[in-house]
């Protein structure tokens, strides 16, 4: 997952120009903006148009292990985890 913001340069991109849309607003997420990108589309979102708080941002980008899947995603990732899961059962009867 990566986030930025101008504020955290472990984050910051450097020398590349943004040009990817909001997957909510369609408008032009840069690296002055506070966006993150999905795991599963890989779109970049503004952490606002998301419903994300400037807490819950700021404790994603220290945590490496958190994965963060957009609102149109998550839906589908619940069905996709929930499909492995009874797979993995399966598997472990066998």
């Amino acid at each position: 997952m990566l986030i930025f913001e101008s504020s955290y340069d472990d984050f910051m991109i450097l020398g590349y120009d943004r040009v990817d849309k909001c997957g909510e607003c369609m408008k032009q997420v840069t690296d002055k903006d506070k966006g993150i990108q999905c795991e599963m589309c890989e779109n970049w979102h503004h952490a606002v148009c998301e419903g994300i708080s400037d807490e819950a941002y700021s404790m994603i980008g220290r945590l490496e292990t958190i994965h963060w899947f957009c609102k149109r995603c998550n839906h589908g990732i619940v069905k996709v985890l929930k499909t492995v899961s009874r797979l993995s059962e399966k598997v472990d009867k066998i």
